[in-house]
């Protein structure tokens, strides 16, 4: 499988879905992961899902400014860019 060699897909693999699986463990309602492009169409348009969580900065900006850029809410908890410390965001 070459997409495995993707790194995005190793940190799917290695870090997003067992984190996903431990909240469902402790009872939380989660799914995923999901492509950003279908996850904000079923958020939004179908009311499928209250909040959403994205891993990079454009994932969900991008969508989230298209659908509703006044109303839409953004929180950034934690940030990271390469080549950056860490910076920790208010909310």
């Amino acid at each position: 499988m070459p997409e495995r060699a993707d790194p995005l897909v190793t940190k799917k693999i290695r870090e997003i879905i067992p984190a996903v699986e431990w909240a469902r463990r402790q009872g939380y309602p989660v799914e995923g992961p999901f492509p950003p492009d279908s996850l904000f169409y079923l958020a939004v348009r179908r009311k499928k899902y209250d909040a959403i969580v994205c891993m990079y900065h454009d994932q969900g900006h991008i969508p989230s400014k298209l659908l509703d850029f006044e109303g839409g809410v953004n929180i950034a908890l934690v940030f990271r860019s390469p080549g950056r410390r860490w910076t920790r965001h208010s909310v």
